[in-house]
């Protein structure tokens, strides 16, 4: 196998391993602050050169990750909360996959958490190979206790600079609530600048009208 090829598969092989490494199990809490966590560890990440040099012998991705860990994340000049259900779920991915998909219901319902999961991947893919394996790298993940129910969400944190950051909430059996925080590499999500546009944005990605938008920033900014 061509060594270029490898040097972008390793760091993807790594990074989903120990993306599910980290549970921290806690009584409930505010999506928007552990997103914004989750976004400060992944900074963190993408500003330790040995880290780096560890997981990703390519220049071209170790200038992105340094472009990345450039950036100040503590202050999103937005937050976005997207609500999906299952039914757009289906819709946005399974419905690419036409109607020759007919998987049990248990496996279904597995396959809709992960193609939540591949969303922020999907929006890097747009970007190139670089941009999925160098935002790969930075991915990290916690759980926690929550009654917010059976939908799954997103959170958009947005940012100058051609660099914003999704957290994704997936609840899964007992309570337990999986956050997933990914970079995103996209100068037209950086450049929203009000909910119309971000839905128009998100829109022009999944071809969905009624997706559930709602601009969390000031109601979180004073917790």
């Amino acid at each position: 196998m061509n060594k270029h090829i490898i040097s972008l598969i390793l760091p993807l092989t790594f990074a989903f391993a120990a993306a599910g490494c980290t549970v921290n199990s806690v009584s409930d809490g505010d999506f928007y602050q552990k997103g914004l966590n989750l976004v400060g560890k992944m900074d963190d990440m993408a500003e330790c050169d040995d880290y780096i040099t560890l997981l990703s012998s390519s220049q071209d991705m170790n200038s992105i990750i340094k472009e990345i860990g450039g950036n100040d994340y503590s202050k999103p000049k937005a937050v976005y909360k997207v609500t999906v259900t299952t039914e757009e779920i289906d819709s946005i991915f399974l419905g690419e996959a036409g109607e020759d998909v007919d998987l049990p219901s248990e496996i279904l319902s597995e396959a809709r958490k992960r193609l939540v999961l591949s969303f922020p991947s999907r929006i890097n893919a747009m970007e190139g190979a670089y941009a999925v394996a160098s935002t790969s790298i930075l991915t990290t993940s916690e759980s926690f206790i929550s009654n917010a129910g059976e939908d799954c969400s997103l959170y958009f944190y947005i940012y100058d600079g051609g660099y914003s950051a999704c957290v994704t909430f997936v609840p899964g059996e007992n309570n337990i609530v999986s956050a997933t925080g990914y970079f995103i590499i996209n100068d037209d999500l950086s450049n929203v600048a009000s909910q119309d546009e971000f839905s128009q944005w998100l829109f022009d990605i999944t071809r969905l009208i009624d997706i559930e938008v709602e601009d969390v920033s000031e109601s979180t900014e004073t917790k």
